[in-house]
């Protein structure tokens, strides 16, 4: 799994602005700021941060150009055809194997594409 100071990384490299991370990961803005600055937050909202950033990474580096991270609405939609069309094309064994290598949860992309 990602820890927390990967994350942080991938945060600021990929330049993901915070109120897309808290969409993404259905958590507050305050969450992400206080995730990002080492505040402690429940497991659940760490976890759904992490999950919420390693899967958009792994959408981001899958494509030919970067996408607008202010548009987190359109974002999310994007992500859910991504995991569609992903699935698709690779399977979901292999899917799986890549969401697990890159710390997202099972769970988490289940209930989030709902």
């Amino acid at each position: 799994m990602i820890d927390r100071k990967k994350t942080i990384e991938l945060i600021a490299t990929h330049k993901v602005p915070k109120v897309t991370v808290a969409k993404l990961s259905q958590t507050y803005p305050q969450d992400v700021s206080a995730f990002v600055n080492n505040n402690h937050l429940t497991e659940d909202r760490e976890v759904r941060i992490v999950n919420a950033v390693a899967e958009l990474v792994l959408f981001i580096t899958s494509l030919p150009f970067p996408p607008d991270l202010k548009d987190s609405d359109r974002l999310r939609d994007a992500l859910g055809a991504y995991r569609v069309e992903h699935l698709r094309e690779v399977g979901s064994k292999q899917m799986l194997a890549e969401y697990d290598a890159a710390g997202v949860s099972v769970q988490s992309v289940q209930s989030s594409g709902e």
